[in-house]
């Protein structure tokens, strides 16, 4: 299962009903530093360290959570999907980037884009893409 934290909020705790269905890229991509060598056929590759800056993308899907009235044994709604995407749009709003957790990313990330959405009224279900502009943070060296 994959945690998705933003600002130190878990968006599963904080969007009602969010299921993450998707996830792009796993892991950052690698610097390349490509060096052609005179008489091969091949350049070299001497990147091998991971990018400090990318995006990774989150597709979701929200749904409708219902819970069972005690007194009429019925199930009744009690989160929306309208309320779960009130719910994600203020878990994204901040002004300046905020601590990122992903999987086993920890950075810095902020969403600039604007969050794709689609909207299945007769399954009640609202699926979407949103885009994290993440870094890593350089490591201070100590002596």
């Amino acid at each position: 299962m994959t945690t998705i934290v933003f600002d130190n909020e878990d968006i599963r705790i904080q969007v009602p009903g969010i299921q993450i269905i998707g996830l792009s890229p796993a892991i950052p991509g690698k610097k390349r530093n490509k060096v052609e060598i005179p008489g091969k056929d091949y350049d070299y590759d001497f990147g091998n360290n991971y990018k400090t800056n990318f995006n990774i993308t989150v597709d979701f899907k929200i749904i409708a959570t219902y819970i069972t009235n005690e007194e009429t044994g019925e199930e009744v709604l009690e989160y929306s999907v309208l309320d779960g995407f009130n719910q994600l749009s203020t878990f994204l709003d901040h002004d300046e980037a905020k601590d990122f957790v992903i999987d086993e990313f920890t950075g810095k990330a902020q969403v600039y884009d604007s969050v794709e959405t689609d909207y299945n009224q007769v399954k009640n279900v609202l699926s979407g893409s949103i885009t994290f502009e993440c870094w890593k943070e350089e490591e201070e060296v100590v002596e």
